[in-house]
């Protein structure tokens, strides 16, 4: 939740969601489980993907969600979905997906998997 307040004004659209829907916070913003947090330990024990926080977020004591959410993901065999593209000798969701052996697909990717059109 902290990620999304921190970004700039295309996630107000987001934040005012949240607020209209019937949502609990505690329902989407899981704890994460014992495995999960091996996961992210994984992540992290490659040094390279250290860069998915940059050193000023993490000199800040910014969020960074990425790590969570492709430990989520590996741990129910879930898919990632973002709009971050594999760039190679990368820090990105992509890279780290990949290096994990996690799908990950882009928004318009989802759209078509659910068959949803517009």
């Amino acid at each position: 939740m902290k990620e999304i307040e921190d970004r700039n004004q295309v996630w107000d659209i987001v934040k005012t969601w949240l607020v209209h829907v019937d949502f609990q916070k505690n329902d989407f913003f899981t704890i994460p489980t014992s495995g999960e947090l091996d996961i992210i330990t994984q992540i992290f024990c490659n040094s390279h993907f250290e860069q998915c926080i940059s050193k000023q977020n993490f000199l800040n004591g910014k969020p960074c969600a990425d790590p969570f959410i492709i430990a989520k993901a590996k741990y129910i065999k879930g898919t990632v979905i973002t709009e971050e593209r594999y760039m190679a000798n990368s820090a990105k969701i992509p890279n780290i997906c990949e290096e994990l052996s996690v799908n990950c697909i882009n928004l318009k990717q989802f759209l078509q998997e659910q068959n949803w059109t517009f």
